[in-house]
């Protein structure tokens, strides 16, 4: 074979390699979107500053399942056991830390006018009671139902029991991630009402010390 025939031969192989190549060079992963939980809007507490003239409760700790200790947002349809991760969607903080801080705004503004106030467990200041909540399932999927289940207990900050309760409840996402994200957010408020309803109605206790 000629050498000018050879050296023909040789670019086409360099070509077909560097076609490959420059495919991967262009191709971008989809960018990452990150999320946070929110109340519906008129479920917290209003800015500004009150009196704290009743009872301080503190929200913590909360437990969740191994599989929502992640933070892709996790996706399942309906109670199938077919599920999956959504890579380039991703919660924002830690979701734990996003459920307590949802149900301390939701809660302290059901107390608002007794003048009660929830926080997070490990505010400066003592609460007189606190909740401990168990997250046995939260997810859904988008355009289908989202669904929270949980056990949840009142307590003295002896750990003595006040109240407990079990709390499950869906409801209907938008057809988006944002869709999805908001019903996490309008559960939480239901559940924050419910938790409110419980702490309304334990007889006043020996207020911690300040």
């Amino acid at each position: 074979m000629r050498p000018s025939a050879l050296f023909r031969i040789a670019c086409l192989l360099a070509g077909l390699l560097v076609l490959p190549l420059a495919g991967c060079i262009v191709q971008r992963s989809p960018e990452t979107r990150y999320y946070v939980l929110a109340l519906p809007h008129g479920s917290g507490q209003a800015a500004g500053t009150r009196a704290i003239t009743g009872p301080r409760v503190g929200i913590g700790p909360i437990s969740l399942p191994a599989y929502l200790n992640r933070q892709q947002i996790f996706i399942r349809q309906g109670n199938a056991t077919d599920v999956r991760l959504a890579d380039y969607d991703r919660w924002g903080e830690d979701m734990a830390e996003g459920i307590a801080r949802l149900l301390v705004g939701a809660i302290s503004a059901q107390l608002a006018d007794t003048g009660g106030i929830a926080q997070p467990l490990r505010a400066a200041n003592p609460p007189d009671q606190r909740i401990g909540v168990n997250v046995n399932r939260f997810d859904g999927a988008p355009g289908a139902e989202v669904v929270l289940d949980a056990d949840w207990g009142l307590y003295t900050p002896q750990g003595d029991v006040l109240r407990e309760g079990y709390f499950l409840a869906g409801i209907q996402a938008a057809t988006d991630i944002d869709g999805l994200v908001r019903a996490h957010g309008e559960l939480l408020a239901q559940f924050g009402n419910i938790l409110a309803e419980a702490i309304r109605s334990v007889p006043p206790q020996k207020p911690a010390r300040r």
